[in-house]
């Protein structure tokens, strides 16, 4: 073969190799558009809600407290009519909240639920002046707090029983405050046989409680002790509270 035909040879076998080649590329880059165009291609919509959606379910949930009932300590003279009154509710309010069916069956010392009053009016009961005032707003009228507060700033200390009765070094006398905090300083606790406790600088707050123990021992904030030689009561002794300026504040009588 001479030269001129090995070269036409060689050039001829260079273009059908690109040729080759360049029919390989087209079809290679045809099928992956075609590929690509099937898979869908997240939206930013779309791609944002699942990110919302996996934060949320990796938030823990945080419980909600149970509220905290509201308990009142029956004193002398009290009524059903009384306590409703002044915690703005209804006798019948009351009496379901506490399982009762007799208004007149109250004891001194008796710790009665007293149930939330309404916090709001319910949509059919406002006036219609209201009503139409409010049509063309798109703003909730805002809801009136509850109520909780105690049924004075005074002090209500009442004397809720005495326990272990003739046990001398179990034996106390438990009271408890209903009302505003008080200071206990020149405040006594007297004994059927006229001799008093003298109650110390303690400050109670409202919904606090102490006990005055018979026995001798380290004072704290919720306990007290007498030091008394042995038992104080016995069925049928009287217990008396007498505040700073001499007056009975509160009575119990032991069973």
């Amino acid at each position: 073969m001479s030269r001129r035909r090995m070269g036409e040879f060689l050039i001829l076998n260079a273009i059908v190799s690109c040729a080759v080649s360049l029919a390989v590329l087209l079809t290679w880059s045809y099928c992956c558009q075609t590929e690509m165009g099937r898979a869908p291609i997240p939206t930013p919509d779309a791609t944002l809600a699942a990110i919302q959606m996996a934060t949320n379910a990796a938030l823990p949930q945080t419980p909600v407290p149970s509220p905290t009932p509201l308990i009142h300590v029956v004193r002398r003279n009290e009524t059903m009519g009384i306590i409703s009154n002044s915690y703005g509710i209804t006798v019948e309010e009351l009496m379901t909240a506490n399982g009762l069916s007799d208004p007149n069956s109250l004891d001194i010392g008796q710790m009665l639920v007293i149930p939330a009053p309404p916090t709001a009016l319910p949509a059919t009961s406002l006036p219609q002046e209201t009503a139409a005032a409010g049509a063309g707003s798109t703003q909730a009228a805002p809801l009136a707090p509850a109520t909780t507060a105690p049924l004075t700033d005074r002090p209500q200390l009442t004397i809720v029983g005495v326990t272990n009765v003739g046990a001398y070094e179990q034996e106390q006398v438990v009271l408890v405050n209903s009302g505003g905090t008080v200071s206990l300083a020149g405040w006594q606790l007297a004994g059927p046989d006229d001799a008093a406790y003298k109650f110390p600088g303690l400050r109670l707050n409202n919904k606090g409680r102490v006990a005055v123990h018979s026995a001798a021992g380290q004072d704290t904030v919720i306990d007290l002790y007498w030091a008394r030689a042995g038992a104080v009561w016995q069925s049928g002794s009287q217990v008396r509270l007498i505040d700073a300026q001499g007056a009975v504040h509160a009575t119990f009588a032991v069973p």
